[in-house]
């Protein structure tokens, strides 16, 4: 655990992406949770260390598995974009067996652990912003989207600190599977013109807004490629040729070249999807 103000912390360590904690005058705000049930069992005793107080409120920034399966571990009440309120009420059976696969190759124990998973949905939700005014310091919650339909930042403005989820991920290349892209840019866009001083992002070291530029160049660099594919009317199973082009601009040993093709590919599908919608508007 990292202490980055006099209040407000974050957890880099735990498989799944960062998560955060604001200790409150009446109890400590937890961003996320760890997605592995040893960690968030960890992260839940790391708390415990930080007050005595009761977590007053756990703050999920969007559905996805990453974010939302360490719910099950915290006595708090969740809080979320009502997007993810209906996302996650439809994870059943099916999704805890999806998870069951996804971590039986990470860890053994967790996936074992998935069958008997409790898939804590949200308590309390909001559409466009929402303030925790619980003595110091204030914590605001704003909707964003991109990432995700769902997707929200977490601001404390007395330390000029925003925690944006999957909204900004370092040392990774973004997944666009669920994402509307223009909205992505537009929030990024809405990143860099905030008082930030510190940016936790969901993967990667701590950065200030600068930080968003690649990945806003790296989107708009897809949408473009793509839209000019589209335009031309070549088909989706076309755009194997496109991604040779993007693969250039993320140098990684061979040995993950695989895998990062396949996300390349995966991405230029969803942009692909995007276009259809977009010109059958028009």
């Amino acid at each position: 655990m990292q202490q980055i103000a006099e209040r407000v912390y974050v957890e880099m360590a735990y498989y799944g992406g960062n998560i955060g904690c604001v200790v409150t005058d009446q109890g400590p705000i937890l961003i996320d949770t760890p997605m592995l049930p040893r960690d968030a069992r960890h992260w839940r005793d790391q708390i415990a260390q930080l007050t005595s107080l009761p977590v007053l409120c756990l703050i999920n920034t969007d559905y996805c598995e990453n974010r939302i399966l360490g719910n099950a571990f915290f006595e708090a009440t969740v809080v979320a974009h009502e997007l993810t309120w209906e996302a996650v009420s439809g994870y059943g059976d099916a999704f805890r067996q999806q998870m069951a696969n996804l971590l039986e190759p990470i860890d053994v124990e967790a996936a074992a652990e998935m069958s008997e998973l409790k898939v804590v949905r949200p308590q309390i939700t909001f559409t466009e912003r929402m303030v925790f005014e619980k003595g110091t310091p204030l914590v605001r919650l704003i909707h964003l989207g991109g990432h995700t339909p769902a997707t929200i930042a977490v601001y404390v403005p007395d330390e000029k600190i925003l925690f944006v989820g999957d909204n900004v991920m370092l040392d990774t290349l973004p997944l666009l599977t669920r994402a509307d892209t223009k909205q992505w840019l537009q929030a990024l866009t809405t990143i860099r013109k905030m008082r930030v001083e510190t940016l936790v992002p969901g993967h990667g070291p701590l950065c200030d807004t600068s930080a968003t530029q690649p990945l806003s160049e790296y989107i708009r660099v897809i949408r473009d490629m793509v839209r000019r594919h589209f335009q031309a009317g070549r088909s989706k199973s076309e755009l194997s040729s496109l991604v040779s082009r993007l693969t250039d601009a993320y140098p990684i040993p061979e040995e993950g070249q695989e895998g990062l093709r396949s996300r390349i590919k995966t991405n230029l599908d969803r942009v692909y999807d995007e276009m259809k919608v977009l010109y059958r508007k028009k």
